[in-house]
């Protein structure tokens, strides 16, 4: 993918729409179960995605929006966020590596590492709802279900 050449963000507002746009839809792409799942033992999708980092929040939010899960759910009336996404070891790993930038300390004892064997990474509460504003908060491109969702989120607040 070739990016403008320009600082990010940038004086020219369209040209950081732009850098979002092709990001999501990259994340659309690799989201696919063909790469989300890895399959292939000769290759490591996490390289594949991207060599130099973890990617950013708007190829995540494509990955979400279409093959993840982001949910409210209902446990004795009352309603919390919920983030869920399926995958190889490799690609969730690569998804924790993007969420521990931001929170080195969202995983100290390595719990999340371990869940990422499972195929699947779960959030609830709060958790949850700290990943849906970094990756909903000021999106300019979300699929519109999941946007409704993140407003919620984006809103909620625990129940003490």
């Amino acid at each position: 993918m070739i990016h403008p050449d320009v600082k990010y963000p940038s004086e020219n507002p369209g040209h950081d729409r732009q850098i979002e746009q092709a990001e999501y839809l990259n994340g659309v792409l690799w989201g696919d179960p063909n790469h989300r799942l890895d399959e292939d033992s000769r290759r490591d999708v996490s390289r594949e995605i991207d060599q130099y980092g973890t990617c950013s929040r708007h190829f995540w939010r494509g990955v979400l929006d279409v093959w993840g899960s982001i949910g409210i759910y209902e446990a004795k009336g009352y309603s919390y966020p919920r983030v869920q996404l399926n995958g190889s070891y490799s690609f969730l790993h690569k998804f924790l590596a993007f969420l521990l930038e931001t929170w080195p300390t969202l995983d100290p004892e390595g719990k999340l590492h371990f869940q990422c064997g499972g195929g699947r990474l779960l959030f609830s509460g709060t958790v949850a709802r700290d990943i849906i504003v970094l990756l909903y908060g000021d999106a300019g491109i979300a699929l519109t279900t999941n946007q409704q969702k993140a407003d919620f989120a984006i809103t909620w607040t625990p129940r003490r």
